[in-house]
């Protein structure tokens, strides 16, 4: 049998590089995924530092004052009614309770900050002025008589979270008398603490009110618009507030806030009287939240959502510079990368803890875009290619800034970022023969 020639063709060079794109590909992929894990740490620990600023906050205010929500005022007038017990007929002591027709609520709050190690806690001071009329009594509504009235008994209660909030006596003003409004309040079913005062009350006609107080709260002040036409204004110099039911006109500016709230009796769901505590007045509460230094915890947490996106965005680029520069990076080169990139979630959460968000994020973000900046640079020892890098690496954490302070309209944002960079990514690298590296297509 002749010899037959058999031509051996050597590998190719470029298959094998493509080869080896190829597991660095997967390689690369790989050390993203093992980036969750610092990442869920990081999760983790801002959950901690959050859960010790709370417990300070919970700390703190205790001695100043609870959250407060203020109910009333209203008038509680107890009543002779008639029962059968086990087939006889009893009397028994009922209360009635009888909402103001007009409540005018007007109140001026001051932030108090106080500083426990390294936690800042918002307090708030009040100072309000709470007016208004009861129109003469309706008893035929409540189905009651006159004569079963105890009219001398008769309480206007002013309802409180937290009674050790009051830094003042409740000064009353109730037609031409002036009283003082004492702690204490008839046993009910909307509010556990609060102030009252024996009032004189004439069936057949209207009277009007004025009440004074000085309130501490922390983390919030509500009230229950217990009026038939109730108007709450309320203006203070902090400059983030988060309201509990939308105001009528708000207007917030670097001076501080003006809200203005407006109910009337159709828009609540309970009615102007009422008899033996057969109304709940929770649901229906109208104020002002004041957000606490656990700010900067929900601001850190809401960039670290972002964390694994920015992280395979930037190994991506990475990859393609590598492979479009004909330069083979080591896997530990990336490795290195991914931990300086999580290490900024750390500086951020750490630095925000003494100078607030903002300058925490403009000093970890600068300081790492500048790290990983030299650091290509050292690899490539090409200042274009460094240069570009690093602009995109900052345009990056600025898109990322803007972000997070659109809150509810950050998805749309976010989605249509995405996919420009995807865009600009299969735009640049159109033309590159993926099966031949380093020759372009025509």
């Amino acid at each position: 049998m002749d010899n037959q020639n058999v031509n051996f063709t050597p590998a190719n060079d470029k298959g094998e590089s493509n080869n080896k794109a190829l597991w660095k590909g997967a390689i690369i992929s790989i050390f993203v995924l093992a980036l969750l894990l610092p990442i869920s740490y990081i999760k983790d620990l801002i959950a901690e530092r959050a859960g010790r600023q709370a417990e300070v906050t919970e700390e703190v205010s205790k001695k100043w004052s609870n959250p407060q929500t203020l109910t009333g005022p209203l008038l509680a007038i107890p009543y002779y009614e008639r029962v059968k017990k086990e087939g006889k007929e009893h009397t028994q002591k009922s209360i009635a309770y009888f909402l103001p027709d007009d409540l005018q609520i007007d109140g001026a709050i001051q932030p108090e900050i106080r500083n426990r190690a390294l936690y800042k806690v918002g307090l708030m001071k009040s100072e309000l002025l709470m007016k208004g009329t009861f129109k003469p009594i309706n008893l035929t509504a409540l189905e009651l008589n006159s004569e079963d009235m105890l009219w001398g008994e008769a309480k206007l209660i002013l309802g409180l979270t937290d009674i050790k909030g009051l830094s003042k006596d409740v000064q009353l003003s109730w037609g031409t008398q002036a009283l003082m409004m004492r702690s204490g309040i008839p046993q009910n079913n909307f509010a556990n603490n609060g102030v009252s005062i024996p009032v004189s009350v004439n069936a057949g006609s209207e009277t009007g009110f004025n009440i004074k107080l000085s309130l501490k709260s922390s983390k919030y002040i509500y009230f229950n618009a217990l009026g038939n036409n109730t108007d709450i204004h309320l203006k203070s110099s902090w400059t983030a507030p988060s309201f509990e039911g939308m105001p009528d006109t708000t207007e917030i500016d670097k001076t501080g806030f003006n809200a203005h709230w407006k109910l009337v009796q159709a828009s609540r769901g309970y009615p102007q009287q009422w008899k033996n505590n057969s109304v709940n007045l929770s649901g229906y509460a109208l104020g002002v939240r004041f957000a606490n230094a656990d700010e900067n915890y929900i601001m850190t947490e809401r960039i670290v959502k972002y964390a694994i996106l920015f992280i395979a965005l930037t190994f991506a680029i990475f990859f393609l510079i590598e492979m479009l520069q004909k330069l083979q990076i080591h896997p530990l080169q990336y490795g290195l990368v991914g931990i300086a990139l999580c290490i900024f979630y750390i500086l951020v959460l750490s630095i925000s803890e003494y100078a607030g968000f903002n300058t925490a994020y403009a000093i970890a973000s600068s300081a790492t875009v500048a790290l990983i900046g030299m650091y290509v640079w050292s690899i490539f020892r090409k200042t274009s290619v460094s240069l570009a890098f690093t602009f995109g690496l900052a345009i990056l954490y600025a898109y990322i800034f803007f972000l997070i302070q659109l809150e509810e309209m950050s998805l749309i944002f976010g989605s249509v970022a995405l996919f420009l960079v995807v865009a600009a990514i299969m735009f640049f690298t159109r033309k590159v023969n993926w099966y031949n590296l380093g020759k372009r297509v025509a």
